[in-house]
């Protein structure tokens, strides 16, 4: 049995702050016209400095107030754009009261206090008289509640999330220490403000930085992922993230032949300093053509790995990645977190474990991913649920696609391996309607009985809309296996 491997990122910062609140008052004092931009689906920007959006903000807690809530009371935020979303939060948090950031077309639980667009403004809607009361809890200085956040949700299933002040503002000053980053940043954000990494390891960061930052919807960079560089070198950005999916089409894009060389489209954004990746494996050959062709300086684009319990990311990897290996490590853990793999009998790789003052007092909290760790840092593989157990040893199907993307498809970014629940020996791979043929079922299967001594179960066609995925582009293989069955 191998030894169980740990990575401890040093003492916890020392914070500040007991309550997210003094962040937004911090942002007005210090950098009073610094600010929030949201461009819409339509294209249109609204921007307020931090000093208008404390002013904003203030406004939605006395009227949080006057309708009757109490400290430590939940608020229920449905639906809304993102400029709604942002100015509702900061009117939870100075009205004391605990956002609940509804996942997408979530229903509003009765007995709450919730709020709403009218028109261009937030309204407050009161509980409807006769409703039982909703659970209340004081606030309890840096231990208290702050928000409430949901899970991705695979399978369909969301898991809400409630994360202390203690909790979020340890990550945010850990972050920023482990990466360098301070005041000066102006950020892009596509990632959507519903969830926990846009909301927390974006938005809030920000606030807590007093930089400049600007909030898009994914939907533009996720069906067009060449327009992140022009978004780039339009909003000068110097710090902005991408999923690993969208990294994938970003490389697919430069290394095709109808690219021309030097596309001004795709040419490097001069103010980017730091591309964060997160959410899913992240290929270091997608990292190499990117880096290759866009001419981004080595360590620009840096790997990640945090979850939802943990309020986003803990661990990191600023700096170059190593160029040998096809997963690139997510590095090493932030200030004030720890990370261990529990190794499987008789495998490279086994679950992944946390410790950190994000996850809650919990001393080590599992996963359900898997990885490895060696002198690079922690390198994540992706989710237990995706494993395969050959005769030689177990696979993950992170490395049957890395590896079967070097076959002949016509579409080598539209294939997904998943088990067979009944025998984890077997294969069923998920492609392209035109990759559907017998000489690739031949060439798979060959393929996975030599490298791997695995067996392809079917070969099956994606539906009409592709892969499914998370909102940030992460895949969801449970989702995948629903809709095709």
């Amino acid at each position: 049995m191998p030894e169980m491997e740990v990575l401890d990122g040093g003492p916890a910062p020392v914070l500040e702050h007991l309550h997210l609140a003094d962040l937004l008052l911090g942002a007005a004092r210090r950098r009073p016209c610094n600010g929030i931009s949201s461009i819409d689906e339509a294209g249109g920007s609204r921007r307020r400095s931090y000093a208008e959006q404390l002013t904003v903000s203030s406004r939605i807690a006395r009227e949080l107030r006057a309708a009757g809530q109490r400290s430590g009371d939940r608020v229920m935020l449905p639906d809304m754009p993102n400029w709604a979303l942002i100015d509702a939060f900061w009117g939870c948090q100075l009205a004391d009261a605990v956002p609940v950031v509804l996942p997408a077309g979530a229903q509003v639980a009765p007995g709450y206090h919730s709020l709403v667009v009218t028109g261009a403004d937030l309204s407050v809607v009161q509980p409807e008289r006769g409703r039982p009361e909703a659970p209340h809890e004081p606030f309890d200085g840096a231990e208290g509640a702050a928000v409430v956040c949901f899970t991705a949700g695979g399978g369909g299933r969301r898991r809400p999330i409630t994360l202390t002040h203690h909790q979020v503002l340890s990550r945010t000053v850990a972050t920023c220490e482990h990466n360098g980053w301070d005041d000066s940043e102006r950020t892009y954000n596509c990632m959507p403000l519903r969830h926990v990494s846009g909301l927390l390891m974006f938005h809030v960061r920000d606030v807590y930085l007093g930089a400049e930052q600007i909030h898009e919807l994914p939907q533009a960079i996720l069906s067009d992922p060449g327009l992140l560089f022009e978004r780039l070198r339009h909003t000068r950005a110097s710090l902005s993230w991408i999923s690993p999916p969208v990294l994938r089409s970003l490389a697919t894009r430069l290394s095709s032949p109808a690219t021309p060389a030097g596309c001004a489209r795709l040419a490097n954004p001069a103010t980017l300093r730091t591309l964060m990746v997160g959410g899913d494996r992240i290929a270091s050959s997608d990292v190499a053509i990117i880096e290759r062709q866009a001419a981004l300086s080595p360590g620009v684009i840096v790997a990640g790995y945090g979850l939802t319990e943990a309020g986003s990311g803990i661990v990191s990897a600023p700096g170059a990645a190593p160029s040998s290996k096809p997963v690139m490590p997510v590095g090493h853990p932030e200030p004030g977190s720890a990370v261990r793999v529990i190794p499987h009998a008789g495998n490279e790789f086994g679950d992944i474990e946390v410790s950190s003052p994000s996850c809650g007092g919990v001393h080590w909290l599992r996963t359900g991913d898997v990885g490895f760790i060696d002198a690079d840092g922690l390198t994540v593989l992706g989710s237990k649920a995706d494993i395969f157990q050959a005769q030689a040893r177990p696979y993950h199907a992170s490395e049957l696609e890395e590896s079967l993307r070097g076959l002949p498809w016509q579409h080598p970014d539209q294939l997904v391996a998943c088990p067979v629940r009944e025998d984890l020996g077997k294969v069923v791979l998920y492609v392209s309607a035109s990759d559907l043929d017998g000489e690739a079922a031949r060439a798979v299967s060959g393929f996975l009985h030599e490298v791997a001594g695995l067996e392809l179960a079917q070969i099956k066609r994606l539906p009409p809309t592709g892969i499914p995925r998370a909102a940030h582009g992460k895949p969801l293989r449970a989702l995948l296996a629903q809709s095709t069955s």
